[in-house]
């Protein structure tokens, strides 16, 4: 017995999305799988950031594979359920269940249409040359605020959660950058002492005027060959100053050549920190992912079976869309943040050497908020049971006439 028919309103959208993101675990481990094996045949050389990978050493790819078996075990119940009902009680119960799925289909739609103008708005950003980190939701301009909207979220659901580990992501994300971005100083010390040689004068002995006339005739000619003498250690002297300052002038070319080096080994050190940065931006962009889709699989399995107050499930519909929204806004502000830091880091680069690297940034960025929209999707049939067992209890709980 088909209990929800082709012809019902949107069950033809919500199938195809079901579809699609039933099979999104599987794409990502096939993705993982392969490169992988490409990896492990490959040269070691240089180090390589794939998204999948590390997705999945982020448990990102558990979580998911988990939400997709909850949603599935839900879907299946909710099925059987509808399939135990008369005529009458069934189609009033499809109407309620096809109000929290149109909530669901509708913020699919709004948020095709975001995507769509974030991205002409990136599109103009880029043809400027500029890609600072300007995001378009006040939540990741202060970190606090963020939390706190997602912590009230979560407790409008009546769900025992809280964001601590996603926002400790986030936050080591944008940490991060503000540490990369801070401006190089480089501190050249050059130092050459030069020591002074110390003359000494050679002293001239007066003569002794109770010497004897024929000592004198001796002291005259030992002052002429002190005089000599004299002449000789000024030339010596003159000629080790000389020298004395080639050597200054050949320390002062070898100072300014180190100087030259030190200068191109900087250079080269900002050049190889572009590959860096680009490998610390994929990675944090795969664990904030993770742990968005780690909190939305939380978030179902309280909903289902630890809430701590029942609130009608259309209500939760709504709420978790605006926690949605939030999550994939901060994902693509810290896609646009990269992005930038990657030009910053690398405005000495070739544009065809540092384009790629940025392009590669803000799709995994893009891919990155799919997957978390993905995976909102999948609560869908998660709360349309939890909307059956809260009615199911009322009825129960009600007194029999």
């Amino acid at each position: 017995m088909t209990v929800l028919a082709e012809t019902d309103p949107g069950f033809r959208k919500t199938k195809i999305l079901m579809q699609r993101t039933v099979s999104l675990s599987q794409m990502l481990k096939d993705a993982k799988e392969k490169e992988r094996a490409r990896l492990s045949c490959q040269p070691i050389s240089e180090p390589t950031a794939h998204y999948g990978i590390l997705f999945d050493d982020y448990q990102g790819l558990s979580h998911l594979e988990a939400l997709e078996i909850l949603a599935n075990e839900s879907e299946a119940k909710v099925q059987s359920f509808l399939s135990s009902l008369e005529e009458e009680d069934q189609e009033e119960i499809k109407k309620e269940l096809i109000a929290i799925k149109d909530i669901f289909v509708s913020h699919t739609g709004e948020e095709k249409e975001e995507e769509g103008e974030e991205k002409e708005e990136g599109e103009e950003t880029v043809d400027r040359g500029d890609l600072s980190p300007q995001c378009s939701t006040p939540l990741s301009t202060d970190g606090e605020e963020f939390v706190s909207v997602l912590t009230e979220l979560l407790f409008e659901l009546h769900v025992a959660a809280t964001p601590d580990k996603l926002n400790k992501a986030r936050m080591r994300a944008h940490d991060w950058v503000r540490e990369v971005e801070k401006p190089v100083v480089v501190t050249e010390t050059i130092g050459g002492a030069t020591e002074e040689e110390q003359r000494g004068e050679p002293e001239i002995r007066e003569g002794e005027e109770e010497k004897k006339e024929g000592e004198e005739l001796k002291e005259k000619k030992e002052g002429e060959e002190l005089e000599e003498k004299k002449e000789e250690e000024e030339l010596k002297e003159k000629k080790e100053g000389e020298e004395l300052e080639e050597k200054k002038e050949g320390e002062e070319l070898k100072e300014k050549k180190e100087g030259e080096e030190v200068k191109e080994n900087e250079e080269e050190r900002r050049s190889r920190s572009v590959e860096a940065v680009y490998l610390c931006s994929v990675g944090s962009l795969a664990e904030v992912t993770a742990r968005s889709i780690e909190q939305l699989h939380k978030v179902a399995e309280l909903i289902l079976h630890g809430q701590d107050l029942e609130k009608p499930a259309r209500d939760q519909a709504h709420i978790l869309t605006r926690l949605t929204c939030a999550m994939c806004r901060e994902v693509g502000c810290l896609a646009r943040k990269f992005s930038g830091t990657l030009l910053t880091v690398g405005v000495q680069r070739k544009a065809e050497e540092l384009n790629p690297l940025v392009d590669s940034v803000l799709l995994e960025g893009s891919n990155s908020t799919t997957y978390i929209q993905n995976a909102f999707q999948l609560l869908l049939p998660v709360l349309q049971m939890s909307h059956i067992q809260t009615q199911s209890s009322r009825t129960r709980t009600e007194p029999q006439p």
